[in-house]
């Protein structure tokens, strides 16, 4: 007779489910705003090296303002109406519930404790 029950082994595999998560969030919590983004859309798209850094310029997650579809088409050497849908593509992958991503907690934060005029206030 197996020593563990299945209470025993579904505990087991929560506590290594709860454990990875926690290791999860604390890597995220050291990446810079743009590295969690890159992290993000990447994880999203599923694209990887130059076409996710055109799409990064192009929607301005890259620490810049966002770049024209042409700009961003030049760096990968595909159509701008290529990059429009790609970008199309992707952000209707975007979920549309909250994403854990402390860098950008913190910059929110950040600007909320630091801007001129508060946002509830206009």
């Amino acid at each position: 007779m197996p020593s563990d029950s299945p209470a025993e082994g579904d505990e087991s595999l929560l506590a290594d489910a709860i454990a990875k998560i926690s290791e999860y969030i604390s890597r995220l919590e050291g990446m810079s705003l743009e590295d969690a983004l890159k992290d993000y859309l990447g994880a999203v798209s599923g694209l990887q090296g130059e076409k996710l850094d055109a799409l990064l310029a192009r929607l301005g997650w890259h620490g810049r303002l966002p770049v024209t579809l042409q700009a961003a088409a030049e760096k990968i050497g595909v159509s701008r109406e290529r990059i429009r849908q790609i970008e199309a593509s992707v952000l209707k992958r975007l979920p549309s519930h909250s994403v854990v991503m402390p860098p950008l907690d913190k910059a929110i934060d950040l600007l909320e404790n630091n801007a001129p005029i508060r946002y509830h206030d206009v």
